[in-house]
């Protein structure tokens, strides 16, 4: 039985990895969480999965996008500075 490996990105690579990926409008507030983390399996897939689901039972681990309202939604400090820097 094969097993799926995920390789996961670090927070400061994802800013970059999901623009590419997926536009603002197609991901929603995932775009600049803190709590999104993009995992690619070894066949090339890519998901957004959100951590907070690994605290709180109440979050779905993969939510279908685009996230409009999400209680557990934290702007990312990369994402705030950039919007600033503009």
């Amino acid at each position: 039985m094969l097993r799926t490996e995920f390789r996961q990105l670090q927070p400061a690579a994802i800013q970059n990895e999901l623009i590419v990926t997926l536009t603002r409008s197609q991901q929603g507030l995932c775009a600049d969480c803190v709590w999104a983390r993009l995992v690619r399996t070894r066949r090339g897939s890519t998901f957004l999965r959100c951590a907070k689901a690994g605290e709180d039972p109440r979050f779905p681990k993969y939510p279908p996008l685009p996230v409009r309202r999400c209680s557990g939604y934290v702007r990312s400090d990369s994402a705030a500075r950039a919007e600033r820097d503009l």
